[in-house]
Protein backbone atom coordinates (compact mmCIF):
# COMPACT_ATOMS: atom_id res chain seq x y z
CA UNK A 1 0.00 0.00 0.00
CA UNK A 2 2.93 2.45 0.77
CA UNK A 3 4.52 1.57 -2.32
CA UNK A 4 1.30 2.46 -4.40
CA UNK A 5 1.06 5.37 -2.37
CA UNK A 6 4.71 6.58 -3.15
CA UNK A 7 4.28 5.46 -6.67
CA UNK A 8 1.52 8.00 -7.08
CA UNK A 9 3.68 10.67 -5.78
CA UNK A 10 6.49 10.20 -7.95
CA UNK A 11 4.68 9.39 -11.10
CA UNK A 12 3.71 12.75 -12.27
CA UNK A 13 7.41 14.28 -10.95
CA UNK A 14 8.97 11.58 -13.78
CA UNK A 15 6.51 13.18 -16.30
CA UNK A 16 7.74 16.66 -15.51
CA UNK A 17 11.00 16.04 -16.01
CA UNK A 18 10.76 14.00 -19.30
CA UNK A 19 8.36 17.00 -20.63
CA UNK A 20 11.36 19.55 -19.73
CA UNK A 21 14.09 17.21 -21.34
CA UNK A 22 12.06 17.13 -24.45
CA UNK A 23 12.93 19.67 -27.13
CA UNK A 24 9.62 21.32 -28.85
CA UNK A 25 9.82 21.86 -32.66
CA UNK A 26 9.81 25.60 -33.69
CA UNK A 27 6.47 26.01 -36.34
CA UNK A 28 7.06 26.81 -39.69
CA UNK A 29 4.72 28.19 -42.06
CA UNK A 30 5.28 27.55 -46.45
CA UNK A 31 3.17 29.61 -48.71
CA UNK A 32 3.54 27.76 -52.42
CA UNK A 33 2.24 30.62 -55.17
CA UNK A 34 1.78 28.56 -58.62
CA UNK A 35 0.70 31.14 -61.45
CA UNK A 36 -0.20 28.29 -63.80
CA UNK A 37 -2.25 30.61 -66.39
CA UNK A 38 0.09 29.92 -69.19
CA UNK A 39 2.21 26.46 -70.35
CA UNK A 40 2.80 25.54 -67.09
CA UNK A 41 -0.61 24.96 -66.17
CA UNK A 42 -0.23 20.79 -66.92
CA UNK A 43 2.44 20.48 -64.03
CA UNK A 44 0.81 22.10 -61.08
CA UNK A 45 -0.90 18.92 -60.60
CA UNK A 46 1.86 16.81 -60.80
CA UNK A 47 3.96 19.31 -58.13
CA UNK A 48 1.17 19.21 -56.43
CA UNK A 49 1.46 15.38 -56.01
CA UNK A 50 5.08 15.86 -55.36
CA UNK A 51 4.26 18.15 -52.13
CA UNK A 52 1.56 15.67 -51.15
CA UNK A 53 4.67 13.17 -50.83
CA UNK A 54 6.78 14.80 -49.60
CA UNK A 55 4.44 16.51 -46.88
CA UNK A 56 3.46 13.32 -45.93
CA UNK A 57 7.08 12.23 -44.41
CA UNK A 58 7.16 15.25 -41.99
CA UNK A 59 7.69 14.89 -38.51
CA UNK A 60 4.82 16.90 -36.33
CA UNK A 61 2.45 17.96 -39.24
CA UNK A 62 0.76 19.88 -36.18
CA UNK A 63 3.21 22.79 -35.96
CA UNK A 64 3.91 23.17 -39.89
CA UNK A 65 1.58 24.27 -42.39
CA UNK A 66 1.84 24.02 -46.14
CA UNK A 67 -0.32 26.31 -48.12
CA UNK A 68 -0.63 26.17 -51.62
CA UNK A 69 -2.48 28.84 -54.03
CA UNK A 70 -3.43 27.64 -57.48
CA UNK A 71 -4.43 29.31 -60.82
CA UNK A 72 -4.69 26.68 -63.64
CA UNK A 73 -7.04 28.55 -66.45
CA UNK A 74 -10.26 27.86 -63.74
CA UNK A 75 -10.86 29.79 -60.71
CA UNK A 76 -8.03 30.08 -58.15
CA UNK A 77 -8.27 28.50 -54.94
CA UNK A 78 -6.22 28.48 -51.80
CA UNK A 79 -5.51 24.54 -50.49
CA UNK A 80 -3.62 23.54 -47.52
CA UNK A 81 -2.06 19.90 -47.38
CA UNK A 82 -2.58 17.59 -44.31
CA UNK A 83 -2.68 14.79 -42.83
CA UNK A 84 -6.15 12.87 -43.00
CA UNK A 85 -5.87 8.95 -42.13
CA UNK A 86 -2.49 8.75 -42.33
CA UNK A 87 -2.53 10.12 -45.63
CA UNK A 88 -1.28 13.74 -47.26
CA UNK A 89 -4.59 14.96 -49.04
CA UNK A 90 -6.31 18.64 -50.03
CA UNK A 91 -8.17 20.27 -48.18
CA UNK A 92 -9.65 23.82 -50.23
CA UNK A 93 -9.77 26.78 -47.88
CA UNK A 94 -9.94 29.40 -49.55
CA UNK A 95 -11.96 30.13 -53.21
CA UNK A 96 -11.53 33.12 -55.12
CA UNK A 97 -13.19 34.51 -58.61
CA UNK A 98 -11.24 35.01 -61.30
CA UNK A 99 -8.38 37.34 -61.22
CA UNK A 100 -5.14 38.16 -62.73
CA UNK A 101 -2.12 36.38 -59.85
CA UNK A 102 -0.09 38.43 -61.35
CA UNK A 103 -1.12 41.36 -59.29
CA UNK A 104 1.05 42.29 -56.44
CA UNK A 105 -1.54 43.06 -54.16
CA UNK A 106 -3.55 39.76 -54.77
CA UNK A 107 -0.19 37.68 -53.44
CA UNK A 108 -0.31 40.03 -50.69
CA UNK A 109 -3.90 39.59 -50.10
CA UNK A 110 -3.05 35.55 -49.90
CA UNK A 111 -0.22 35.79 -47.92
CA UNK A 112 -1.92 38.04 -45.05
CA UNK A 113 -4.43 35.49 -45.06
CA UNK A 114 -2.08 32.60 -44.45
CA UNK A 115 0.19 34.31 -41.67
CA UNK A 116 -3.19 35.49 -39.47
CA UNK A 117 -4.52 32.09 -39.83
CA UNK A 118 -1.22 29.97 -40.24
CA UNK A 119 0.69 31.97 -37.45
CA UNK A 120 4.04 30.17 -37.20
CA UNK A 121 7.53 30.86 -35.57
CA UNK A 122 9.20 30.24 -39.71
CA UNK A 123 7.66 31.51 -43.02
CA UNK A 124 8.78 30.24 -46.49
CA UNK A 125 7.73 31.57 -49.66
CA UNK A 126 8.07 29.17 -52.88
CA UNK A 127 7.17 31.13 -56.23
CA UNK A 128 6.02 28.97 -59.02
CA UNK A 129 5.68 29.92 -62.66
CA UNK A 130 7.41 31.44 -65.89
CA UNK A 131 9.88 33.68 -65.25
CA UNK A 132 10.74 36.44 -67.42
CA UNK A 133 14.62 36.97 -66.92
CA UNK A 134 15.67 35.58 -70.35
CA UNK A 135 14.50 38.99 -71.97
CA UNK A 136 12.22 42.12 -71.41
CA UNK A 137 8.43 40.68 -71.64
CA UNK A 138 7.93 44.48 -72.46
CA UNK A 139 9.49 47.78 -71.96
CA UNK A 140 7.49 48.18 -68.81
CA UNK A 141 8.30 44.42 -67.55
CA UNK A 142 12.11 44.17 -67.85
CA UNK A 143 12.27 42.09 -64.87
CA UNK A 144 9.44 40.50 -63.56
CA UNK A 145 7.65 36.53 -61.83
CA UNK A 146 5.02 34.93 -63.41
CA UNK A 147 2.83 34.72 -66.76
CA UNK A 148 -0.57 34.93 -66.48
CA UNK A 149 -2.35 34.63 -69.49
CA UNK A 150 -6.16 35.06 -68.81
CA UNK A 151 -7.51 31.99 -69.94
CA UNK A 152 -5.45 31.67 -73.32
CA UNK A 153 -4.20 27.68 -72.63
CA UNK A 154 -1.13 26.81 -73.51
CA UNK A 155 0.50 30.00 -74.47
CA UNK A 156 3.91 29.83 -73.49
CA UNK A 157 4.89 33.42 -75.04
CA UNK A 158 5.32 36.73 -72.95
CA UNK A 159 3.53 38.95 -75.53
CA UNK A 160 0.14 38.14 -74.06
CA UNK A 161 0.93 37.79 -70.20
CA UNK A 162 0.45 39.97 -67.33
CA UNK A 163 3.77 39.64 -64.96
CA UNK A 164 4.48 40.92 -61.51
CA UNK A 165 7.44 43.73 -61.72
CA UNK A 166 9.82 42.97 -59.07
CA UNK A 167 9.75 46.34 -57.15
CA UNK A 168 6.08 45.87 -56.69
CA UNK A 169 6.82 41.95 -55.41
CA UNK A 170 8.91 43.83 -52.82
CA UNK A 171 6.45 46.37 -51.74
CA UNK A 172 3.71 43.33 -51.48
CA UNK A 173 6.30 40.97 -49.32
CA UNK A 174 7.09 44.38 -47.07
CA UNK A 175 3.23 45.11 -46.76
CA UNK A 176 2.77 41.96 -44.83
CA UNK A 177 5.03 42.56 -42.19
CA UNK A 178 7.08 39.19 -42.32
CA UNK A 179 10.63 38.66 -42.72
CA UNK A 180 10.75 35.27 -45.26
CA UNK A 181 13.39 32.72 -43.95
CA UNK A 182 14.22 31.77 -47.54
CA UNK A 183 12.19 32.68 -51.36
CA UNK A 184 12.76 29.88 -53.59
CA UNK A 185 11.62 31.01 -57.77
CA UNK A 186 10.85 27.99 -59.42
CA UNK A 187 10.86 30.01 -62.18
CA UNK A 188 13.50 30.94 -64.95
CA UNK A 189 16.49 33.36 -64.87
CA UNK A 190 15.58 35.25 -61.16
CA UNK A 191 18.58 34.65 -59.69
CA UNK A 192 19.84 38.43 -60.86
CA UNK A 193 21.71 40.62 -58.77
CA UNK A 194 19.52 43.59 -59.08
CA UNK A 195 16.24 40.87 -57.69
CA UNK A 196 18.54 40.16 -55.19
CA UNK A 197 19.56 43.41 -54.15
CA UNK A 198 15.87 44.45 -54.27
CA UNK A 199 14.26 42.17 -52.24
CA UNK A 200 17.58 42.17 -49.53
CA UNK A 201 14.70 43.44 -46.89
CA UNK A 202 12.07 40.36 -47.34
CA UNK A 203 13.80 37.36 -47.16
CA UNK A 204 16.78 35.95 -45.07
CA UNK A 205 17.92 33.81 -48.34
CA UNK A 206 16.81 33.37 -52.03
CA UNK A 207 17.34 30.48 -54.13
CA UNK A 208 16.69 30.71 -57.81
CA UNK A 209 18.51 29.89 -61.07
CA UNK A 210 20.90 32.32 -63.22
CA UNK A 211 19.21 30.43 -66.05
CA UNK A 212 16.66 28.45 -67.34
CA UNK A 213 14.81 25.78 -65.04
CA UNK A 214 13.00 23.13 -66.91
CA UNK A 215 9.26 22.59 -67.04
CA UNK A 216 9.70 19.99 -64.31
CA UNK A 217 10.93 21.89 -61.61
CA UNK A 218 11.50 21.57 -58.34
CA UNK A 219 11.80 17.71 -56.90
CA UNK A 220 9.34 18.75 -54.03
CA UNK A 221 8.83 15.24 -53.01
CA UNK A 222 12.28 15.78 -51.30
CA UNK A 223 11.94 19.87 -50.88
CA UNK A 224 8.81 19.98 -48.71
CA UNK A 225 10.63 17.68 -45.88
CA UNK A 226 13.41 19.73 -45.85
CA UNK A 227 11.43 23.12 -45.43
CA UNK A 228 9.96 21.69 -42.41
CA UNK A 229 12.88 20.15 -40.73
CA UNK A 230 13.45 20.17 -37.01
CA UNK A 231 17.38 19.90 -37.48
CA UNK A 232 18.64 22.77 -36.19
CA UNK A 233 21.62 22.37 -37.92
CA UNK A 234 20.31 21.80 -41.29
CA UNK A 235 20.43 25.34 -43.35
CA UNK A 236 17.17 24.99 -45.08
CA UNK A 237 17.89 27.16 -48.53
CA UNK A 238 21.07 24.95 -49.10
CA UNK A 239 19.54 21.89 -48.72
CA UNK A 240 16.74 22.72 -51.22
CA UNK A 241 19.46 24.13 -53.84
CA UNK A 242 21.12 20.49 -53.14
CA UNK A 243 17.95 19.13 -54.01
CA UNK A 244 17.54 20.51 -56.61
CA UNK A 245 21.27 19.40 -58.11
CA UNK A 246 20.41 15.52 -57.41
CA UNK A 247 17.41 15.64 -58.97
CA UNK A 248 18.37 17.10 -61.93
CA UNK A 249 22.28 15.00 -61.49
CA UNK A 250 20.60 12.38 -60.93
CA UNK A 251 17.20 11.13 -61.97
CA UNK A 252 16.55 13.18 -64.79
CA UNK A 253 16.81 11.72 -68.09
CA UNK A 254 20.62 11.75 -70.06
CA UNK A 255 21.71 15.75 -70.11
CA UNK A 256 18.83 17.30 -68.74
CA UNK A 257 19.72 19.64 -66.01
CA UNK A 258 20.06 22.83 -63.74
CA UNK A 259 22.18 25.62 -62.40
CA UNK A 260 20.86 26.61 -59.13
CA UNK A 261 22.65 29.29 -56.51
CA UNK A 262 21.67 30.99 -52.41
CA UNK A 263 21.79 34.38 -52.07
CA UNK A 264 22.49 35.92 -48.75
CA UNK A 265 20.72 38.82 -48.38
CA UNK A 266 22.26 40.39 -45.29
CA UNK A 267 25.56 40.45 -47.00
CA UNK A 268 24.21 42.32 -50.69
CA UNK A 269 24.58 45.80 -49.04
CA UNK A 270 28.67 44.67 -49.06
CA UNK A 271 28.41 43.35 -52.17
CA UNK A 272 27.37 46.82 -53.53
CA UNK A 273 29.69 48.49 -51.59
CA UNK A 274 32.56 46.63 -52.96
CA UNK A 275 31.12 46.84 -56.82
CA UNK A 276 31.21 50.53 -56.03
CA UNK A 277 34.94 50.22 -55.56
CA UNK A 278 35.37 48.42 -58.30
CA UNK A 279 33.23 50.48 -60.88
CA UNK A 280 34.90 53.75 -59.67
CA UNK A 281 38.42 52.26 -60.12
CA UNK A 282 37.46 50.41 -63.47
CA UNK A 283 34.93 51.51 -65.62
CA UNK A 284 35.32 54.91 -67.44
CA UNK A 285 32.69 57.22 -67.59
CA UNK A 286 30.19 56.36 -69.54
CA UNK A 287 32.12 54.73 -72.16
CA UNK A 288 30.57 51.48 -73.84
CA UNK A 289 31.73 48.46 -72.10
CA UNK A 290 32.58 45.56 -74.41
CA UNK A 291 30.95 42.29 -73.19
CA UNK A 292 32.31 39.59 -75.73
CA UNK A 293 34.57 38.17 -73.08
CA UNK A 294 31.73 37.94 -70.33
CA UNK A 295 29.84 34.97 -69.89
CA UNK A 296 26.46 35.07 -70.88
CA UNK A 297 23.10 33.22 -69.75
CA UNK A 298 20.98 34.26 -72.85
CA UNK A 299 20.76 32.54 -76.52
CA UNK A 300 19.12 35.41 -78.09
CA UNK A 301 21.03 37.62 -80.76
CA UNK A 302 20.95 40.22 -77.68
CA UNK A 303 21.97 39.73 -74.76
CA UNK A 304 20.69 40.76 -71.21
CA UNK A 305 21.84 38.48 -68.52
CA UNK A 306 25.79 38.38 -68.20
CA UNK A 307 27.53 36.29 -65.20
CA UNK A 308 28.00 39.23 -62.27
CA UNK A 309 31.63 37.83 -61.16
CA UNK A 310 32.61 36.79 -64.97
CA UNK A 311 31.83 40.91 -65.50
CA UNK A 312 33.57 41.84 -62.09
CA UNK A 313 36.59 39.91 -63.95
CA UNK A 314 36.69 41.34 -67.07
CA UNK A 315 36.70 44.57 -66.03
CA UNK A 316 39.75 44.32 -63.41
CA UNK A 317 41.85 42.18 -65.89
CA UNK A 318 41.39 45.55 -68.70
CA UNK A 319 44.40 47.26 -66.51
CA UNK A 320 45.61 43.81 -64.46
CA UNK A 321 45.91 40.67 -66.29
CA UNK A 322 46.99 39.02 -63.21
CA UNK A 323 43.28 39.80 -61.33
CA UNK A 324 43.30 37.41 -59.38
CA UNK A 325 46.37 38.85 -56.83
CA UNK A 326 45.18 42.48 -56.99
CA UNK A 327 43.62 44.00 -53.66
CA UNK A 328 40.68 45.08 -55.48
CA UNK A 329 39.63 41.39 -56.92
CA UNK A 330 40.36 39.70 -53.20
CA UNK A 331 37.90 42.34 -51.60
CA UNK A 332 35.05 42.01 -54.12
CA UNK A 333 35.71 38.51 -54.06
CA UNK A 334 35.06 37.98 -50.38
CA UNK A 335 32.17 39.91 -50.54
CA UNK A 336 30.54 38.10 -53.30
CA UNK A 337 31.40 34.77 -51.67
CA UNK A 338 30.09 35.69 -48.85
CA UNK A 339 26.85 37.06 -50.31
CA UNK A 340 26.32 34.05 -52.87
CA UNK A 341 27.32 30.64 -50.61
CA UNK A 342 25.97 28.20 -52.92
CA UNK A 343 26.67 27.16 -56.40
CA UNK A 344 25.39 24.01 -57.71
CA UNK A 345 25.26 22.86 -61.51
CA UNK A 346 25.07 20.02 -63.45
CA UNK A 347 27.94 19.75 -66.36
CA UNK A 348 25.52 19.17 -69.58
CA UNK A 349 22.28 19.28 -69.98
CA UNK A 350 19.14 20.91 -72.14
CA UNK A 351 15.85 22.52 -70.60
CA UNK A 352 12.45 20.97 -70.93
CA UNK A 353 9.67 23.97 -71.73
CA UNK A 354 6.93 21.04 -71.95
CA UNK A 355 6.55 17.62 -72.07
CA UNK A 356 6.68 17.57 -75.85
CA UNK A 357 9.09 20.84 -76.80
CA UNK A 358 12.99 20.06 -76.01
CA UNK A 359 15.31 23.69 -76.10
CA UNK A 360 18.80 22.40 -76.16
CA UNK A 361 21.29 24.50 -74.97
CA UNK A 362 25.03 24.38 -74.82
CA UNK A 363 27.06 23.00 -71.84
CA UNK A 364 27.08 25.83 -69.26
CA UNK A 365 28.41 25.51 -65.83
CA UNK A 366 32.20 25.47 -65.04
CA UNK A 367 33.57 28.74 -63.51
CA UNK A 368 35.76 28.51 -66.30
CA UNK A 369 33.81 28.75 -68.41
CA UNK A 370 32.77 31.62 -66.51
CA UNK A 371 29.35 30.80 -65.11
CA UNK A 372 29.38 32.13 -61.41
CA UNK A 373 25.42 31.65 -60.47
CA UNK A 374 23.89 34.98 -60.25
CA UNK A 375 23.54 37.45 -63.48
CA UNK A 376 23.55 41.30 -64.13
CA UNK A 377 22.28 43.50 -66.62
CA UNK A 378 25.27 45.50 -68.15
CA UNK A 379 24.36 49.39 -69.28
CA UNK A 380 25.63 50.22 -72.50
CA UNK A 381 26.88 47.12 -73.55
CA UNK A 382 28.65 48.02 -77.21
CA UNK A 383 27.28 44.84 -78.45
CA UNK A 384 23.50 45.14 -79.20
CA UNK A 385 22.05 48.91 -80.20
CA UNK A 386 18.52 48.49 -78.44
CA UNK A 387 18.97 50.00 -75.00
CA UNK A 388 16.72 49.08 -72.28
CA UNK A 389 19.21 51.23 -69.41
CA UNK A 390 16.25 53.45 -68.21
CA UNK A 391 14.28 50.51 -67.89
CA UNK A 392 17.14 48.50 -64.80
CA UNK A 393 17.46 52.35 -63.34
CA UNK A 394 14.39 51.89 -61.33
CA UNK A 395 16.22 49.12 -59.09
CA UNK A 396 18.25 50.27 -56.70
CA UNK A 397 21.53 48.44 -57.27
CA UNK A 398 21.68 50.90 -60.36
CA UNK A 399 22.68 53.46 -57.64
CA UNK A 400 23.82 51.31 -54.89
CA UNK A 401 26.38 49.45 -56.80
CA UNK A 402 27.85 52.79 -58.55
CA UNK A 403 26.85 52.55 -62.30
CA UNK A 404 24.99 55.79 -61.49
CA UNK A 405 27.79 57.59 -60.29
CA UNK A 406 29.92 56.07 -62.92
CA UNK A 407 27.75 57.79 -65.82
CA UNK A 408 25.72 55.33 -66.69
Amino acid sequence: MKFKILLWVILPFLFLSCHDDFEETESHTVLVYMVGDNSLYGNVSSDMKEMRDGYAKIGSPDKNNLLVYTDKYDTPVLIRIKIKDGEAVNDTIQRYSEMNSCDADILENVFDYVQSNFKADHYGLVLWSHGSGSRPASLAHVKSFGWDHDNIIGDSGSNNATTMDIPDLKTSLLSCGVSLDYILFDACEMQTIEVAYELRNCANYIIASPWDISAYGGPYDKIIPHCFSSDANLNIPFSIANDFYNYYYDEREENVGVMMSVVKTDEMENLAKETKEVFSNYLTTGESINTSDVFSYDDYSKNYFYDFKSFIISQIKNKYNDYENSDDYKKWSAAFDAAVPVYKYTDKYKIVISPTNYSTHDSKGSEEEGSNGISTYIFNDQNFSDKYDDNWKIYEWYSAAGWKEAGY
